[in-house]
C-alpha cells in the first residue's frame, strides 16, 4: 500500500510538473510572438524619432540662418548710414549738395556683401532711383519706369516703413542681378537718411545665404550612423530626386536618382517623395536596397518632408537585421525559461524524495493527505491555489504543505513578474503600449454596449530632448518618472495612464457623461506641469502638449482614437505648445483637405 501511495504521489507531482512546464513553454511561444511584434513597432518608432530629430535640427538651423542674415544686413546698412552721415557732416557748408550726394553715392557704389548678389541701393522718397549698382542706367529715373508695378509696390512698402519707424526689414521675391525671370526670396534692411530724403538699403537672397550652411549640416548628417552593425543612416533627397546624402556619403544634389528602381521594379525615390509630400506627419515605405556591404535586402524606411527646402529626410532598417535581433532576444528569453524549468524540476525531485520517505513511515493513515496533495497540485497548475494546511494531518506533512505552497507561490510570483514586465513600462512602472491598447479596446467594447463615451488624451512633453541633451539621460529618466507619478495622482480611479515610449503618454478615461468632461480632465493634466520638477538639485519647468480624442466622434477603434489624439497633440504643438487641443470633425476635414490639395 505504501508503494501505491508513493507511486500515486509521484505520478501526481510528475503530471503537475509536466503541465506547468508545458504551460511555461506555451507562454514562451506567445511571449516570443508578442515581443517580435513589439520590437518591429519599436524600430518603427525609433526611425520616426530619429528623422523628426534631424528635421527639427534643420528647421532650427534655418531659423538661425534667417536671423543671422537679418543681423548682418542691419549692421551693413548701419555702416552705410554712418558713411553717408560722415561724408555729409564733413562737407556740409563746403560743397554743394549735389557734390556731397555724389561723393556718398560713389562711396557706397562698389561695396559688396556677398560677391555680386548683394549691394547698397538708394531711392529718394519721391520715388526716383539714386543708386542701383546692378544697372546704373536706372539711376535718376522714376522707379516705376525702371522696375514697373512690382518695383513701385516694393518702393511703397519701403516708404511706409521708413515713414513710420525710420528703418526696418522687408521680405519679398526678386530676380537675381545675373539675369533670369525666376524670383527668389530676398531680405532687405532699409534706413531713412534724413538730410536728403533718401532710403538707404541692402539685401541678400536667403537661398544663397543658406546654401553654405546647409551643405555643412548635410555633410555632418551623412556621417551619422546608428543601430545594429551601424546599418542605420540618413538619406536626404529633393522632391525632384536630387540626391544630397545617403549611405554615409554626401552628394550635394549633384546626382539625380528619381528613376532608380529596386529589385521588384518599384521606383523607390518617387514613392518616398510622394509619401513625404502627401503625409504631413511622414510615413513608412518598404523596398529593396543595397546594404553597406553590397548585399541587397528588404528595408522599411520612415520619410518626412521639409517643404521649406523642398526636400525629404528619411532613415530605415533592414528586415533581415531586425529578424536577427528578434532571434537573439528569443534565445535569451528561452534560456531564462529553461533555467526556471530546471529549478522547478529540482524542486519537484526534492518533493518526490520527501514525500516518498514520509509515505514509507506513515502508510495508509496518510491516504487522505495524498488525495489532498494531488487535488491541490492539480489546481495549482490552473489557478495557483495553495494547499489548505488545516486539512493536512501530522506536523511533518503540514511543513511539507508549507514548502509546497512556497514553491507554488514562487512559481506564481515568477509567472506574475513575467506577465507584469510584459505589460508595464520598466522605467515608470506604468502600463505599456500593448497593455494600454488592450485596455482601450476593452473600454470601447463596453462603451459601445452601454452607449457611453470615453476619451483618449495623448500627452507629449515639450522640449524634452533639451533636458536629455543638456543634463543627460539619467536626468531625463528621472523627469519621466516624476511626470508619470504626477499623472497617476491627478487622474481618476477609473482612468488609466500609459507610457507609449520616449516622452509620450496616453490617458484612457473611464466613461464620460459629456464630451466636455474630457476637457476638464485635460485641464487637470495640464495643471500638473505648472509647478517645477526638482531634478539634479535644480528646478525644471516642463510643459506638455495634449491631444484629446473623444469616442465615438473622435474614433470608434483604438487605432483611430490614438491616431486622432496624436493629430490633435501636434495641432496643440503647432499653436505654441503648453496647451491641449480636442480633435473634432473640423480638424479631420482640415487634414482631409490638406491631403486632397497636396500636389502628387
Amino acid at each position: 500500500m505504501i508503494l501505491k501511495v508513493v507511486v500515486a504521489v509521484t505520478l501526481t507531482i510528475g503530471v503537475v510538473g509536466f503541465l506547468w512546464i508545458e504551460s511555461e513553454y506555451e507562454t514562451l511561444a506567445r511571449d516570443n510572438q508578442r515581443l517580435a511584434e513589439e520590437y518591429h513597432q519599436e524600430q518603427k518608432w525609433l526611425m520616426r524619432a530619429e528623422v523628426l530629430r534631424v528635421r527639427d535640427h534643420l528647421l532650427r538651423q534655418k531659423v538661425s540662418a534667417e536671423g543671422e542674415l537679418e543681423a548682418q544686413l542691419q549692421r551693413r546698412v548701419s555702416d552705410a548710414y554712418e558713411i553717408a552721415m560722415g561724408i555729409y557732416r564733413q562737407y556740409r557748408g563746403q560743397l554743394a549738395d549735389g557734390e556731397i550726394q555724389q561723393r556718398i553715392i560713389d562711396a557706397l557704389r562698389y561695396h559688396r556683401l556677398s560677391a555680386e548678389r548683394s549691394y547698397y541701393f538708394i531711392d529718394s522718397l519721391d520715388g526716383v532711383g539714386v543708386l542701383y549698382p546692378p544697372n546704373p542706367a536706372t539711376e535718376g529715373r522714376p522707379i516705376v519706369e525702371s522696375f514697373g508695378d512690382d518695383g513701385l509696390s516694393l518702393f511703397d512698402e519701403m516708404w511706409r516703413l521708413v515713414q513710420q519707424r525710420g528703418e526696418g526689414f522687408i521680405h519679398y521675391e526678386w530676380p537675381r542681378p545675373d539675369g533670369g525671370d525666376r524670383r527668389h526670396k530676398k531680405y532687405s534692411y532699409v534706413k531713412l537718411f534724413e538730410p536728403y530724403g533718401w532710403i538707404i538699403g541692402s539685401g541678400d537672397y536667403l537661398e544663397s545665404f543658406e546654401k553654405k550652411m546647409r551643405e555643412k549640416i548635410f555633410r555632418d548628417i551623412a556621417q551619422v550612423s546608428y543601430g545594429a552593425n551601424n546599418e542605420g543612416y540618413f538619406f536626404i533627397n529633393s522632391y525632384q530626386g536630387d540626391l544630397y546624402l545617403t549611405n554615409g556619403q554626401y552628394f550635394g544634389g549633384s546626382k539625380n536618382i528619381w528613376h532608380v528602381e529596386d529589385a521588384r521594379g518599384e521606383k523607390v525615390v518617387q514613392e518616398n517623395a510622394r509619401i513625404a509630400r502627401t503625409q504631413l506627419g511622414g510615413g513608412y515605405n518598404r523596398y529593396f536596397w543595397n546594404k553597406l556591404n553590397g548585399e541587397t535586402a528588404e528595408k522599411i524606411a520612415f520619410v518626412i518632408g521639409m517643404d521649406e527646402w523642398q526636400i525629404f529626410i528619411g532613415t530605415g532598417a533592414y528586415l533581415d537585421t531586425i529578424t536577427e535581433e528578434i532571434a537573439r532576444r528569443d534565445a535569451a528569453l528561452q534560456q531564462r525559461v529553461h533555467e526556471r524549468v530546471r529549478a522547478a524540476v529540482a524542486v519537484l525531485l526534492l518533493a518526490f524524495l520527501l514525500i516518498g520517505l514520509l509515505a514509507y513511515f506513515i502508510g495508509r493513515k496518510l491516504a487522505g493527505n495524498f488525495r489532498l496533495f494531488q487535488s491541490s497540485f492539480d489546481s495549482a497548475v490552473d489557478n495557483g491555489i495553495c494547499i489548505d494546511e488545516h486539512n493536512v494531518h501530522f506536523e511533518e506533512f503540514k511543513r511539507l504543505a508549507r514548502s509546497a505552497n512556497g514553491m507554488i507561490k514562487r512559481l506564481n510570483r515568477q509567472a506574475e513578474a513575467l506577465r507584469h514586465s510584459a505589460s508595464h513600462d520598466a522605467l515608470t512602472a506604468l502600463p505599456n503600449r500593448v497593455n494600454g491598447t488592450g485596455h482601450l479596446n476593452a473600454m470601447l467594447h463596453r462603451a459601445a454596449d452601454k452607449r457611453s463615451m470615453l476619451a483618449v488624451l495623448f500627452v507629449d512633453l515639450d522640449n524634452f530632448k533639451e533636458v536629455n541633451d543638456t543634463f543627460g539621460h539619467a536626468t531625463g529618466d528621472h523627469l519621466l518618472r516624476e511626470v508619470a507619478e504626477r499623472l497617476r495622482k491627478v487622474v481618476r480611479e477609473e482612468d488609466q495612464v500609459v507610457r507609449l515610449g520616449g516622452d509620450e503618454f496616453i490617458i484612457t478615461t473611464g466613461f464620460l457623461h459629456r464630451a466636455h468632461d474630457a476637457e476638464v480632465i485635460a485641464a487637470k493634466v495640464q495643471a500638473v506641469f505648472a509647478s517645477p520638477f526638482r531634478l539634479a538639485q535644480r528646478n525644471f519647468y516642463v510643459t506638455a502638449s495634449i491631444g484629446v480624442a473623444v469616442s465615438p466622434e473622435g474614433g470608434r477603434s483604438a487605432g483611430a482614437l490614438l491616431h486622432n489624439a496624436d493629430v490633435a497633440m501636434y495641432r496643440a504643438k503647432s499653436l505654441g505648445k503648453n496647451a491641449y487641443f480636442v480633435f473634432d470633425s473640423t480638424l479631420a476635414d482640415d487634414l482631409s483637405q490638406q491631403l486632397e490639395t497636396t500636389e502628387p
